[in-house]
């Protein structure tokens, strides 16, 4: 038996697989993002992101049973990733600004922390 040949014709399955769930999900997939993500760019990166990993699950020897519901769930994941690396960088943004008052520099404090009343304002 040529498993050569086999191997190719299984992958071209994969391939004719993936790319139809791709052409079914991504018009929805997208609309998603962009409710959630402003930017176009950022919500772009999510879903080129979210396919690029698609493509190497779905070539694992555990087959996705329900792709749509893995798809959102993944876009989901890296929408949640992006808002907190976002609101990381923008309190430290906010810290480092002479111009802001002591009292939004306890408030960025207290987000980044979790901690109250971190600081007492000098005298």
């Amino acid at each position: 038996m040529d498993t050569t040949f086999t191997s190719n014709a299984l992958m071209s399955e994969q391939d004719k697989h993936i790319t139809a769930a791709i052409a079914r999900e991504r018009g929805r997939l997208r609309n998603f993002i962009r409710r959630r993500i402003h930017d176009p760019g950022d919500a772009e990166d999510i879903l080129q992101e979210v396919m690029i990993e698609f493509v190497d699950a779905y070539r694992l020897p555990e087959s996705i049973e329900q792709v749509g519901a893995w798809l959102y769930r993944v876009a989901r994941n890296r929408i949640i990733d992006l808002f907190r690396k976002k609101r990381k960088n923008g309190w430290r943004r906010h810290l480092m600004d002479p111009k802001m008052s002591f009292g939004w520099k306890n408030h960025c404090l207290q987000q980044l922390t979790g901690r109250k009343h971190f600081m007492r304002e000098r005298c």
